[in-house]
């Protein structure tokens, strides 16, 4: 990934989280990826390179550690219920974020910022857990496809039974034509 896409990617990240108080690690998670759900739809174009991956609680940020090492971003661990904890993300406070100009994205980022504000976490990982096809149908790990949540689930099967009458070698025949 270039150093432009990891910054526009950071940027994206701390714009979820300006004046929110602490959430669990998890829903910040679901936030990037309604944030590109709700731009793909929007717009048709994808908002960042970075891969969503399948985790066993949602979907997750592929190289979190890595893009967040160098931002103001604290983790902090929150008892729940008893002795058991949660991590939760925030800001350090007084970051200065620096303004998404794009108005399609600036859209994307309030609309996901808005659940948050309308919705408890545990409502929205739960919502993004049972409606999310891609997350569903993906072994942890992998990469999901979350184009897929875009298309309605007829589509989405016509597709998959399309896909599946073709052979290895007409699949291998056209790639090398292209």
């Amino acid at each position: 990934m270039s150093n432009k896409e990891t910054i526009w990617i950071q940027n994206i990240l701390m714009s979820l989280l300006i004046n929110v108080e602490a959430i669990p690690k998890q829903t910040f998670f679901n936030l990037f990826y309604l944030a590109h759900l709700y731009y793909t739809k929007e717009t048709g174009k994808v908002l960042s390179d970075e891969p969503i991956v399948r985790g066993p609680k949602g979907p997750e940020i592929q190289d979190y550690k890595e893009l967040v090492a160098s931002l103001p971003i604290t983790h902090r661990e929150v008892s729940v219920l008893g002795p058991i904890t949660a991590l939760h993300v925030f800001l350090a406070k007084g970051t200065k974020v620096d303004p998404i100009e794009d108005d399609e994205v600036k859209r994307a980022i309030t609309r996901t910022r808005l659940l948050l504000l309308n919705s408890p976490s545990e409502q929205i990982n739960a919502l993004v857990r049972e409606y999310s096809r891609s997350w569903q149908d993906t072994a942890n790990g992998e990469v999901m496809l979350i184009a897929r949540d875009l298309i309605s689930e007829e589509l989405a099967n016509r597709i998959e039974t399309t896909l599946s009458t073709i052979t290895d070698e007409e699949l291998e025949n056209f790639l090398l034509e292209v």
